[in-house]
């Protein structure tokens, strides 16, 4: 709700308070009531529209569909996607924020605000797709306020995790990384054709951490 229009309402509130004070008793109750109801219900925060559900995304939309929630934020948005350069696909949403993923593990982000502009995790993917155990490095790479480049190299060891029930053919895998200064765990549900249906990976120190689900392949 605008200024103006929070405005306008107090003011007609007030108008009708002031001419409650030259009616009859009843009429001057009626009166504040009505006032005093459209004051508060001017000055009262406007709940947002819901979030469309997963299944009304679903009946309205063909092709692949991923839901992204950033966890920090308690924000979830879904994404198609808008490009194909080889083994990394490019998906976008309506507001033009995106993510770029190779084999279903996140590479990079535009619009989210301290982007991962780019990273190196071929060691980690291909033991993850892989199902296997093991130790490898990941690089990612970010840009300042003021244009600078950075990179946060990390040692991170990759098993699967043992927690049973997560769907047939499907492993839970985890990517534990530790860097000079941070220290994350990225988690990734893989079936039996080395696909990451789900993963729950560590973007940046600003975004923390993002979950991406395959709604739809």
């Amino acid at each position: 709700m605008s200024v103006q229009t929070t405005l306008r309402a107090a003011a007609t509130g007030l108008m009708l308070t002031i001419v409650a004070a030259c009616a009859s008793s009843d009429d001057q109750q009626n009166l504040y009531s009505e006032g005093f109801t459209r004051v508060r219900a001017a000055l009262t925060p406007q709940t947002p529209p819901a979030s469309p559900t997963t299944e009304s995304v679903l009946a309205t939309t063909t092709g692949p569909l991923m839901r992204v929630v950033v966890e920090n934020r308690g924000v979830s948005t879904f994404l198609f996607p808008i490009e194909t350069n080889g083994a990394y696909v490019t998906w976008g949403a309506s507001d033009r924020r995106s993510l770029t993923l190779k084999r279903g593990m996140l590479t990079g982000s535009r619009g989210l605000g301290e982007d991962l502009m780019s990273s190196g995790a071929d060691a980690s993917l291909a033991l993850i797709t892989a199902r296997r155990s093991g130790s490898a490095q990941r690089i990612q790479r970010y840009l300042t306020p003021d244009n600078r480049s950075y990179e946060i190299v990390a040692a991170c060891n990759i098993a699967p995790d043992g927690t049973q029930g997560v769907g047939a053919g499907v492993i839970r895998m985890t990517e534990v990384c530790q860097a000079p200064e941070h220290r994350f765990t990225n988690t990734y549900l893989v079936d039996g054709a080395g696909r990451i249906l789900d993963a729950r990976q560590w973007v940046s120190p600003q975004n923390d951490y993002l979950r991406l689900t395959l709604v739809r392949g």
